[in-house]
Order: C-alpha cells, then structure tokens, then sequence
C-alpha cells in the first residue's frame, strides 16, 4: 500500500469512529444474552493491543458501578484464581490471537463461563464448538482502528447480564455524537500535539480513571507514528517519575489528560506537576475533556490522540498501517514449538 493509500485508509478509520461504535451497539442488540443463574465472583478480559485496552477502558467506566472486581489479562495465562465463579469475555478482534486463545483453552480445564468478542477465527471457532455466546463485529481492518468495536460490545455485554446499570450504551451513543460535532477543533488539537511532540517522545500524564486512556494514546504513537512513547498515572507519579525531571529533558513532549472532574487534591497535585516540570523542560500541554461522563470524556481526549498519532506519522513519513516488526514476531512465533 503506498504512503499516500495507508494515510487516507487511516483518516478513513478514524473518521468512521463513532459509526463502529453505533454499528456494534446494533449488532449486539440482537444477540439474547440473559441474567446469568451463576452469581459471578469477578470477571477477567482477556485481549491484547488493540482488542486489549478496550477492557481496561471499560473497567475504568464500570469500576464505580458493578459489585465485583474486574480484571484484564494480557497473557496466556489465567491467574489461580479463576473457577467456576469467573465470568471470562474474550476479546480478540481477528479472532486468532494466540495469547487469548491458549488462555481460552486455559479456562475449558476450569469450567469457566466465556463470551467472545470477535470478527471472527479461532475464537468464533471456539465459541461455537463449546456453545458460549460470541459476538462477531465486521472485520477486515487493524484492530487499534476497531476499538469503537469493543468498547461499545463490552459495554453492552456489561449491561445484559445485568453486571452495571443500564446506562452505558445511552452514553457511548451521546460520544459518537460529541466527537461528530467537535470534529474540526479535534483534529486542529490533534495535530496542535503532534507539532508539540515533533521529533520527541510523547509522555502522558492522566489519573487513574483515565488509565486506558492514557494507554491507548501511547499505543496510537507506537502503531500508527512509529515511535516510542510512555505514561504515568498521578498521583503515583509524584512518588517517583517527577525526581526524574529533576534535571530536565529537552527531547520528552510530556501532555496531560484531563477530566472535567478530577479529585480537588489531584488538580492541585497535577497544577503542581506541571510547574515543576515547566521550570525544567520549557512547556508542557494540557487537554481537558467535555462530555457529560466519562465516557464522552475518554473518547474525546482519544480521538485527538488519534489524529495526533495519524499526523505525526505524515510528519515523519511513516506509513500508519504497516505493522512490519509485528509482523516478523508473529512470523518468528509460529515457528516456535
């Protein structure tokens, strides 16, 4: 695919956002998923890059909202604790991601309850052979372009067994709806980053309800831009990264994530980040979020992130699909016994 085809197929993606979120939410409305009979001690997301952090975005959504813990898992093994009690969603875009799928044959030893959420492969395979509820959601692009996809199937999930109130899907619909209306001032933010970060390394600073957002934005830089990136989380930051700008970098672009409802004492802790990071690195850039939950909030900061890392890719001439180091893991794994 040449430069000129890669870049426009990515704007595309990032363009029909909101349409993947609202297409998920209608899909998922015709699959009967009923109030399970088993009473769920916790339930584990399993996923990896781009299917991944939809869990750990949605866990931060629900986290103040569902009874039980939630915990996502980005490996091919399943933590001691999981039983019969354990509620598993499996998410894997392709459907073929070999750390899931071995977890997955994990879970069958522990007559474990699964639903998949998928495009299609292996985990539909998986799914269908041992009668566990899968949702297939339209394939055929990379799977950071797809999570509109998984969040909003999550959130559905979520709301059918009844694990959250019923409130999820009405917020990610108002989301596709506030990124649609806000799109011009978005993409000038996003690209207003991307000159800000240039030729350095993007750090993002958030809080922990923000978490996967920070994430997925480092993720964006790696994929789509090519490039290195890191996150932290304050207050814990305060307990240790901050003594590292003691002597200032010049080559780190850091940027904060904010909501419109931080923690008092975290708005004074990140007001006071900034200053010591300002007096020894020149600048540092702040995004505040609209929308009226967090919801609205995390999909309005990660679709700035998301022109950023598209235009940050054009700025350093890489092509924002390929995946080539990726691919010659991959490659190198499957002849690996």
């Amino acid at each position: 695919m040449s430069k000129s085809a890669a870049y426009q197929l990515m704007n595309d993606l990032i363009l029909d956002f909101s349409n993947h979120m609202r297409t998920a939410l209608s899909l998922a409305s015709k699959i009967e998923l009923n109030k399970p009979d088993v009473d769920f001690k916790n339930v584990l997301i399993l996923g990896m890059g781009g299917s991944g952090i939809g869990g750990v975005i949605v866990k931060n959504w629900i986290t103040d909202d569902i009874s039980v813990p939630v915990q996502v898992v980005n490996d091919y093994q399943l933590p001691a604790y999981v039983d019969q009690d354990t509620l598993i969603i499996a998410s894997s875009y392709s459907g073929n991601t070999e750390e899931t799928i071995m977890a997955l044959n994990e879970a069958l030893d522990r007559n474990v309850s699964v639903i998949g959420i998928t495009s299609g492969g292996k985990l539909q395979q998986f799914c269908i052979e041992n009668n566990f509820p899968v949702f297939i959601v339209p394939g055929g692009n990379p799977p950071r372009a797809s999570l509109g996809y998984s969040l909003a199937t999550l959130c559905a999930v979520f709301e059918k067994l009844e694990l959250v109130t019923n409130r999820y899907t009405a917020m990610i619909q108002r989301a596709g709806e506030l990124i649609e209306s806000e799109l011009a001032a978005l993409q000038a933010m996003g690209m207003e980053a991307a000159q800000f970060i240039a030729d350095r390394t993007p750090i993002f600073y958030a809080t922990p309800h923000m978490e996967g957002l920070a994430i997925r934005c480092r993720q964006q830089i790696n994929e789509n831009s090519k490039g290195l990136a890191w996150h932290h989380l304050i207050p814990e930051m305060n307990h240790n990264e901050l003594l590292g700008w003691t002597g200032g970098n010049a080559s780190f672009a850091p940027i904060f994530l904010l909501s419109q409802h931080e923690y008092n004492r975290n708005l004074r802790r990140i007001d006071l980040t900034k200053e010591e990071i300002d007096a020894r690195n020149s600048s540092s850039l702040t995004f505040v979020a609209k929308g009226d939950s967090l919801v609205e909030e995390t999909i309005y900061l990660m679709h700035i992130l998301d022109w950023t890392s598209l235009y940050l890719a054009d700025m350093k001439n890489q092509d924002p699909v390929a995946i080539p180091v990726i691919d010659r893991l991959k490659a190198a794994l499957d002849s690996f016994k």
